[in-house]
């Protein structure tokens, strides 16, 4: 008899336990996600910004934009030396930088619990991702 009670007073707590579980479990599935495309995005700003620089240091500044855009990625920003020290003097020394940025935005839930944390971000929840390269002229 006393089995059968016990069985009646754990009723309901496998539902009150997945509601304590399930808000946390789906932060870090979103996290995983969200976490996974920055890190995607971040590397394709990086290469962007290798490419740039090294249109940059061979000395052709008006391919450095057209470069940077091949990566596909829409809205970015690029900052290049101005002006150009490869083209006025291509000595080997001389460093050419170009920046590159993008901003990134989450596509879950997560966007404005970013903003508690991170108080550069936006309140839509976005990121700026951005790469710096640097470059002697000539290669």
């Amino acid at each position: 008899m006393s089995g059968q009670h016990k069985g009646h007073r754990d009723r309901g707590a496998a539902a009150v336990e997945m509601a304590l579980v399930l808000p946390i479990l789906l932060i870090l599935i979103f996290g995983m996600i969200d976490f996974g495309r920055m890190l995607n995005y971040q590397m394709r700003v990086t290469n962007a910004a290798r490419d740039g620089v090294r249109m940059a240091a061979m000395g052709l500044p008006g391919d450095i934009s057209a470069r940077v855009n091949a990566s596909g990625l829409k809205h970015l920003t690029i900052v290049a030396d101005d002006p150009n020290p490869c083209t006025t003097s291509p000595d080997t020394d001389t460093p050419t930088s170009v920046t590159v940025t993008y901003p990134f935005t989450f596509i879950t839930p997560l966007g404005p619990l970013v903003k508690i944390f991170d108080s550069s971000s936006t309140l839509g929840g976005s990121l700026d991702l951005s790469s710096t390269a640097t470059m002697r002229c000539g290669g």
